[in-house]
């Protein structure tokens, strides 16, 4: 007796089906990744206090210089963007992600305006300054203001 050869269509479907469940799992898992809560992450960092961002706000305005690019109120310049909108062109947003562009800056190959933005700032920040601004300029992106203020492309209005 002669073994029934495979039926191919069935083992094709088999493979199509084996292949549908693949990109459902991915989908899924992507969808998962897409749909987290990115507040929930991003709490409160531990060192923000009303003093914190009273001196960080002074230093923005003031020794630090940061107004100079980002406007007296965060809102962005010619030579900067705005830091008080929840739109970021260089990462989350997020208190750590702030850190890290403060500390190491933007080369101007990497700035969308042309405008470089020297580490630590126009005029070096210690570490306590530092933190103070960021602490400053992560609060500005999540006023009231500026979670109602609508995102502006960088072509218009």
């Amino acid at each position: 007796m002669r073994p029934t050869p495979l039926d191919s269509s069935s083992s094709r479907h088999w493979g199509v089906r084996w292949h549908h469940a693949v990109l459902l799992l991915a989908t899924l898992a992507l969808l998962s990744v897409l749909c987290a809560n990115p507040t929930a992450a991003q709490s409160d960092p531990p060192d923000v206090s009303h003093s914190t961002l009273a001196r960080g706000q002074a230093l923005f305005l003031g020794s630090a210089n940061c107004q100079e690019c980002h406007g007296p109120d965060g809102t962005g310049t010619d030579l900067a963007p705005s830091l008080a909108d929840s739109v970021w062109l260089h990462g989350t947003g997020s208190y750590e992600m702030i850190v890290r562009l403060v500390t190491h800056g933007v080369t101007r190959r990497e700035s969308t305006t042309g405008s470089p933005m020297p580490m630590r700032g126009w005029v070096p920040l210690d570490n306590g300054q530092l933190g103070a601004v960021v602490a400053y300029v992560w609060s500005l992106s999540r006023s009231p203001a500026a979670l109602e203020r609508p995102a502006v492309d960088s072509d218009g209005p």
